[in-house]
C-alpha cells in the first residue's frame, strides 16, 4: 500500500522529465524519458521519420536506456538480497 503513495509522486516526476527543455539544456539528455520525448518532439514538429534523426542522439537514447535498465536491475538485486537477509520478503 505504501508503494501506491510513492507511485503517485513518481508520476509527477515523469511529467517534469517529459516536459524538460532539452534543447536549452543538453545535459538533461541523460535523464530518463527526456531524450526520447525530445527526439519524438523533433520528429513530430518537422514531420521527419524517426530514422532521419541525428545518429548521435539516437545512440545516446539507446545508451541511456540500456544504462538505466542495468542500474535498475542491479538495484533490484541489491534490494532483494537486503530483504532476504532481513527476513522481510513476505509471501507474495
Amino acid at each position: 500500500k505504501r508503494v501506491e503513495n510513492v507511485f503517485q509522486l513518481v508520476q509527477f516526476a515523469f511529467v517534469v522529465l517529459i516536459a524538460a527543455p532539452v534543447s536549452q539544456y543538453p545535459v538533461l539528455n541523460v535523464l530518463p524519458l527526456t531524450a526520447g520525448s525530445h527526439l519524438l518532439r523533433l520528429a513530430m514538429s518537422k514531420g521527419d521519420p524517426l530514422w532521419l534523426l541525428p545518429r548521435t542522439d539516437l545512440a545516446l537514447l539507446v545508451g541511456t536506456g540500456i544504462g538505466y535498465v542495468v542500474v535498475g536491475w542491479l538495484f533490484f538485486k541489491y534490494a532483494v538480497s537486503v530483504a532476504r537477509s532481513r527476513g522481510v520478503m513476505g509471501h507474495y
